[in-house]
């Protein structure tokens, strides 16, 4: 602070010095240009003593002294007569005098301005202080209000429950010091709850020890609340004893468990009661948790301490490993797997697995949903048995099948004895079936065409026609054909039977 008051000083007592030569050039600049006249050099002393009292030393020295010199030279080059030596003493004597005076007045008024400003610098820091200070009390007396926090105290030889002004709040009235006795204090405890709180406070002035106690209280608001107190023995100046108690309102918090475990409860249930298995496997294959129904695919009666390989058949184990593989990278998947279970009954799942990753984003289990596709399996076991056993009888019957789209007329499906019966490829034909027509001799021709669309409504559907192959020769074919059902139930199929007949009416022709 005094550097910075040292050089403003300084910049104000040259300023000073300057402001009078100029203000004694600008009289020499009058008086020659007005009268004619021109000042001697001995004009410029009471300027330079107003210097000297305004500015001190500094705008003596520096500014003053140097400019008479320069106009003394000046002076002398021009031939201009200098004052004598007697006077010049004086003007030396007197311009020290009030320089002297001068400065001690500058000094005494720079001290003043110093501490001036250093007592509103100190008054702006005070204040500053004073305000912070201030909102710290106003948080300090919000706090408890804002999380619901208090303190009492309870003088047990006076029967004395003292609250602070913030804490009365818990009890549902304004802010402000209440006192009461220790019975009345027990009485905004809920009936359910005193004889246990009761029972907790003998316990403390008994042992000593500290309590943490979670009890409902009904406030003078008759607002029902959760507190949550903590409370000390301790003992005053007299040695009386002194119980000290904090009390937090947890009553949101008690609210938020309540429906925390309420949806932790439907979860449950809604798991319990599946269908369908749930479950959930560690890293190393060990089942962690398993619902009923998953139990009961696994014929289990417990989990625990039970690995999922121990119920896989020596060719499942590496792909289950190779699942896991798969969750620890983050990724879903749904796959078939069979299983032994713990009655040795071979089962197969269909199993939807994701993974579960700890807070630190480690994986550490599989949650998985499975379901027991046993029966469809067996079924579509029975079903490609079934559909091997058609092709074997469909590759050694003479007759031909076939099933045709009504919409399209395309073949959807036609036996291996085509070829043998109608005597031209099936590509030739099978994208529309009326290219069969041109085979077929022309006086048969729309029959066939009636019998291919399934247009016979009365009784026997079975039509004989007459075909010309393209190798030349001719044959006699019996065809029955009739709509059916696909998958949608929907009646668009055409399905057919074809035999080659001409053996037959050659051989009926001979006996006749």
């Amino acid at each position: 602070m005094g550097t910075v008051s040292t050089r403003r000083l300084i910049l104000v007592r040259c300023g000073i010095g300057i402001v009078c030569l100029v203000a004694a050039a600008g009289l020499r600049w009058a008086m020659v240009g007005l009268l004619g006249y021109d000042l001697p050099y001995a004009a410029f002393y009471p300027f330079v003593f107003l210097a000297a009292i305004a500015g001190g030393w500094i705008s003596v020295a520096f500014v003053a002294i140097p400019a008479l010199l320069v106009s003394s030279i000046y002076q002398d080059i021009h031939g201009v007569l200098l004052p004598d030596l007697p006077l010049g003493a004086l003007f030396a004597a007197t311009s020290v005098i009030a320089a002297w005076i001068g400065e001690i007045y500058l000094r005494k008024n720079a001290t003043l301005h110093e501490m001036i400003e250093y007592l509103n610098k100190e008054s702006g820091r005070r204040a500053a202080a004073e305000e912070a200070l201030s909102d710290e009390i106003r948080l300090h007396e919000s706090a408890p209000e804002l999380a619901h926090f208090g303190v009492f105290r309870m003088d047990i030889r006076r029967d004395i429950c003292y609250w602070p002004p913030s804490s009365s709040l818990l009890l549902g009235k304004e802010p402000g010091t209440t006192t009461m006795s220790i019975k009345d204090a027990f009485a905004f405890v809920v009936d359910e709850d005193r004889s246990r709180v009761t029972a907790e406070f003998d316990a403390l002035v008994r042992d000593g020890l500290t309590r943490k106690t979670e009890y409902a209280i009904l406030r003078l608001d008759g607002q029902l609340r959760y507190v949550k107190t903590v409370a000390k023995l301790t003992h005053n100046a007299e040695g009386n004893p002194i119980v000290i108690a904090t009390m937090l309102d947890i009553t949101d918090e008690r609210r938020m468990h309540f429906q925390f475990d309420q949806r932790e409860e439907e979860y449950r249930q809604l798991v319990e009661n599946q269908i369908g298995g749930i479950g959930l496997v560690d890293a190393n294959e060990q089942i962690l948790y398993m619902n009923p129904a998953g139990l009961a695919i696994f014929d289990l009666a417990d989990y625990h301490g039970r690995k999922i390989t121990e119920f896989l058949p020596s060719k499942e184990v590496p792909r289950i490993e190779s699942e896991t593989e798969k969750r620890a990278t983050g990724a879903n998947s749904s796959y078939e797997l069979e299983i032994v279970t713990a009655l040795g009954r071979r089962r197969w799942l269909l199993v939807s697995a994701a993974p579960r990753f700890d807070a630190t984003g480690r994986f550490v289990a599989t949650f998985g949903v499975f379901h027991d596709i046993s029966a469809r399996k067996e079924m579509d076991l029975q079903l490609r048995d079934a559909e091997e056993k058609l092709r074997r009888i469909a590759r050694n019957i003479p007759e031909v099948f076939w099933i045709i789209d009504e919409q399209t007329w395309a073949i959807v499906y036609a036996s291996p004895a085509f070829e043998s019966v109608f005597g031209i490829p099936l590509g030739a034909v099978q994208a529309d079936v009326r290219g069969l027509l041109a085979y077929v001799d022309e006086s048969d021709r729309a029959t066939v065409l009636r019998s291919l669309r399934g247009d016979f409504t009365r009784g026997n559907n079975t039509v004989e026609f007459r075909l010309l192959r393209p190798d030349g020769t001719h044959s006699k074919i019996r065809m029955q054909n009739s709509k059916v059902r696909d998958e949608s139930a929907s009646l668009n199929r055409i399905a057919g039977i074809a035999t080659d007949i001409t053996s037959q009416k050659k051989t009926k022709l001979n006996l006749a």
